[in-house]
């Protein structure tokens, strides 16, 4: 679900937003920067499924409180 890093939880201190929670490893902090530089990519099919996946944990997390 998400693409082999350590999920860890969520965080609804927000209200207006949900925030994931990842294990902090180097080879994560160096996917965010290809992210934030514009040189990560990620099939279609694979962000359409890992995307589904979030959103129901979302709910599911939800139906828990």
């Amino acid at each position: 679900m998400t693409l082999g890093f350590n999920f860890t939880g969520l965080n609804k201190s927000d209200p207006a937003r949900v925030i994931f929670t990842f294990h902090q490893t180097e080879k994560l902090q160096e996917v965010i920067n290809k992210y934030w530089i514009g040189e990560l990519r990620i099939e279609p099919k694979t962000f359409s499924s890992i995307q589904r996946q979030l959103k129901a944990q979302i709910r599911n997390d939800n139906k828990g409180r």
